[in-house]
Parts: structure tokens; C-alpha cells; sequence
């Protein structure tokens, strides 16, 4: 790309929220305004879901070079549809027509991605908070995780009873544990939803001793990947454990009928996938079961193995007090005090 007069020029900054790339872009543009502060830049953002359909909605409106943009890169553009391209050629940009040149090494923009990532996650600016459930499809060998957005500003009280049913360490008044893991999806309707999340155990199924009223009706289906409550027989009030996520958008049929309450963020492909398995009477035929489910966040560099041994006390029943130097409530962790976690605060894209 040549040189361009960049007097008032709108430069559009983009990509998936925790990705290196992303973070190094930022830093050459920030390098150019300031350079030419008329310059003003916009830098969005998203998970790794919102990201793909924003690069598709992308290629649908400018097309040309931005249709061959791979999701993998972030994107660096005009607002007025010229495109400059992903962080390898907004580099070359910088460099040769106006002798900017960052020499910081990759791996601190590694860093930073991860802690701008851990501090949406960890200290979300609404209070959401994260689930992630693990599928186990048919026969294959890896299990495929999802992570949910939980909107707790909408809807805080079915959010918890979703986190509660993910976590599984409480049981209803029959002693019988809530819990999701080892539910199976067991239904997948093409261009509209999969539904899963039945619990197969005498009493009620949800943390309020049974069915629970709607809560909101204030988040709308109009994204892929949003996660709502499974009705009884589509009757009012009837919220339990059975939840659905949408496929495709808008799905304006379900809007102020069912509770929406979340959305996918991570691992979209997966629940296409599901979608897209060959079903009998709207069943899939291969057995999609939820293998692994809990509360999602980031932590240090022992959190596998801390997640490894709290999922080991919940199967034995022993004490689920925390044993590591946070000394905080298994079920309660809502931010760790990450030391890669910056003390800025950092946008990114609804």
C-alpha cells in the first residue's frame, strides 16, 4: 500500500481479543498518531466468536481485498473501506512510507494479550461472569470446549443457577447432585439451535427447588451463539436446567419468549459442528455428552492443575476449600490476582 495523506485519517483496528498480533498492530498505529495526531484510531476488541462474524460482516460490506482476510490475523483498515491488511502488512506500511518502527519484542505483546484477555475475563466491567463446558463428540478422541459469556447484568439470577449447574456442587432437596456433566445434547435443529442440559434425576433440577419465574427478556436473539433457557412446553415461568444455543441470526421468533441470558464466545465451530451431525427425529444420532463444565477463568500458570484437583474433590465429595496461595472458595473465585494482569483498563467490543 503507498503512501497516503494521512491528515484526518479514520484507521479501524480489529481482531480477537488476547492474540499478540492484535496488540502489536495497536502499538504501531498508536506509534503513527504520534506522528500525525490528526490521525484518530479505533481499536475493537472481540472474542474469539464476535470476531469471526465482525470479519464476515466485513467482507460482506467492502469485499475485494478484505474477502480473502484470513480470521486469524487482525485487520487494519479506512474507515472509508481501504484496506491496509493484517499486522504483517501494516508493518511494511509503517515502515516504508513513514519510518515507523517498532523493534519490542513478540513475546511482551504475548503478555499483553493474555493480560488484557485475563482482565475482561477476571474483572469484567458488567460483572459477567464465564462458564466453559467440554462436548464429547460420538467417537472422536478430543473433546471440544465452549466458553459462555454469562450476561449477569441481565439476567443474574439464571446466570447463577447455568454456573451453579456447570460447577455441580450442589444437590437438590432429595440429595440428588446438579449437575451437567454427563448430560447429553439431545437435540439439534438446523439453522436454529442445539438444546441439551436434561438432568435424568428424581426432584427438582434447578437451584430454586424447581421451576423458576423469566427473568428478563432484555437480551435479544440477534447473534449467533446466544444461550438461553429451555421452557416447559414453551409455558411462561417454567425455566429449570434445559438451555439451547442458537446457530444462526436473528432468531426474532424467540425474542421476549425465551430468556437469554449469554452467549458464546469461544469454540463456535464446535457447536456447529453438533448442529450440522446427522440426527433421527431431531436427535443426533452420535452421543454428544458434555464431558467436563465449571466456572471459566484465567489464572496462573497452575491453573490446570489446580482445575484438575478441585474437579477430583467434587467427585469425591471432600472439602472444596481451596488449597493453593489464594486461599479463596473453589466456588467463588470471581477475579485472580494475576501477575500479568495490567492496571489499565481495556475495551473491547459487545
Amino acid at each position: 500500500l503507498n503512501k497516503m495523506d494521512l491528515s484526518e485519517a479514520h484507521v479501524v483496528c480489529a481482531g480477537e481479543l488476547g492474540k499478540a498480533d492484535l496488540e502489536k498492530c495497536h502499538s504501531i498505529l498508536e506509534m503513527l498518531q504520534s506522528k500525525f495526531p490528526a490521525v484518530t484510531v479505533t481499536f475493537k476488541r472481540f472474542f474469539q466468536t464476535q470476531w469471526e462474524e465482525y470479519l464476515s460482516q466485513l467482507k460482506t460490506q467492502f469485499a475485494g481485498e478484505f474477502y480473502s482476510h484470513s480470521e486469524k490475523q487482525p485487520i487494519v483498515y479506512l474507515e472509508q473501506g481501504l484496506y491496509i491488511g493484517g499486522v504483517d502488512s501494516l508493518i511494511q506500511f509503517a515502515q516504508e512510507n513513514y519510518y515507523v518502527f517498532d523493534h519490542t519484542p513478540y513475546d511482551v505483546y504475548k503478555r499483553r494479550g493474555l493480560a488484557n484477555q485475563a482482565m475482561v475475563i477476571n474483572e469484567h466491567p458488567l460483572r459477567r461472569k464465564f462458564a466453559y463446558m467440554e462436548f464429547d463428540i460420538g467417537k472422536e478422541v478430543t473433546s471440544k470446549r465452549v466458553i459462555f459469556e454469562l450476561f449477569y447484568d441481565l439476567a443474574p439470577k439464571t446466570c447463577e443457577n447455568f454456573i451453579t449447574l456447570c460447577s455441580g456442587f450442589k444437590a437438590n432437596e432429595k440429595g440428588n447432585r446438579l449437575a451437567y456433566l454427563g448430560t447429553e445434547i439431545h437435540r439439534a435443529v438446523k439453522g436454529a439451535f442445539i438444546q441439551g442440559g436434561c438432568l435424568k434425576i428424581d426432584g427438582s433440577k434447578s437451584i430454586y427447588n424447581g421451576e423458576f419465574p423469566d427473568e428478563s427478556f432484555n437480551a435479544l436473539h440477534n447473534e449467533v451463539g446466544i444461550l438461553g433457557m429451555v421452557k416447559n412446553c414453551g409455558s411462561a415461568h417454567t425455566n429449570e436446567c434445559q438451555f439451547y444455543v442458537t446457530t444462526r441470526a436473528p432468531l426474532t421468533f424467540l425474542d421476549k419468549k425465551f430468556v437469554a441470558f449469554g452467549r458464546v464466545v469461544q469454540g463456535f465451530s464446535t457447536i456447529k459442528q453438533i448442529e450440522e451431525l446427522p440426527t433421527k427425529n431431531q436427535r443426533p444420532i452420535q452421543k454428544v455428552k458434555i464431558t467436563e463444565a465449571g466456572e471459566y477463568f484465567i489464572a496462573r500458570k497452575y491453573r490446570k492443575n489446580f482445575e484438575g484437583t478441585l474437579k477430583l474433590k467434587i467427585l469425591k465429595g471432600e472439602n472444596l476449600r481451596g488449597d493453593d496461595d489464594h486461599q479463596a472458595d473453589c466456588f467463588a473465585l470471581l477475579k485472580i490476582n494475576d501477575q500479568l494482569v495490567a492496571k489499565t483498563s481495556v475495551k473491547y467490543q459487545t
